[in-house]
């Protein structure tokens, strides 16, 4: 969980796209490989109205996998959009972000997906994305 949350610390250090894509990917086991990349975040005022606040960039961690979908289109399976209920986000970003919920067997509920049968009132804004 440590190292997770290092590697998000890390990446959430980067303040613009260049930088942020500049930074050297990181191995691990030899087959899993993990590098910032800028996401669009979507911020709202409240849950209800799915106001937004703001749209802005961030540096995140992720996976570098070939599996991505895109939630806007209806590909749900390996989407693209994930939400922090808590902080009123909405997260575009292929494979990611990791922190240190990602960790296996860890109970967070920090970061969700909106998959079918998700309960999240939250989930009831991914149109806010993909405007």
């Amino acid at each position: 969980m440590e190292c997770l949350a290092a590697l998000r610390s890390a990446c959430n250090s980067h303040l613009t796209e260049n930088e942020c894509s500049a930074t050297d990917p990181v191995v691990f086991a030899a087959q899993y490989t993990v590098s910032c990349a800028w996401a669009e975040v979507v911020a709202l005022a409240d849950v209800p109205s799915c106001e937004v606040v703001s749209r802005h960039g961030r540096c995140e961690a992720r996976l570098e996998l070939d599996m991505c979908g895109d939630s806007c289109a209806g590909e749900i399976m390996y989407g693209d959009i994930h939400v922090m209920p808590a902080a009123r986000e909405l997260i575009r970003m292929c494979n990611g972000p990791l922190g240190a919920w990602s960790a296996v067997g860890s109970e967070s509920d920090e970061i969700a997906e909106c998959l079918p049968g998700t309960e999240l009132a939250i989930c009831a804004c991914l149109d806010a994305v993909c405007e």
